[in-house]
């Protein structure tokens, strides 16, 4: 329950900042493009915490890692960007 629930705001909040990130940067160049990798990562992670093999491979090792290292990594990227 805790892990999808996490899963989820993640996924909830990648989302999220991908749009305010369109919002507030749309004069720079590639703002579309930088947006939409948050947002489409963001889409999948939700999709994935619905779905029950989804949340096999988010419960994994690997998953849990992988998963977590590119959330982080795309919330840096939506910072500084």
């Amino acid at each position: 329950m805790t892990s999808t629930f996490n899963t989820r705001i993640v996924g909830y909040l990648l989302v999220a900042l991908g749009l305010l990130n369109w919002r507030y940067q749309s004069a720079q160049p590639n703002v579309a493009t930088h947006s939409l990798v948050i947002i489409v990562y963001g889409v999948i992670l939700l999709a994935l915490s619905l779905s029950d093999k989804g949340m096999r491979f988010l419960g994994s090792r690997v998953g849990r890692i992988g998963s977590s290292i590119i959330a982080v990594g795309l919330v840096i990227f939506a910072i500084f960007n």
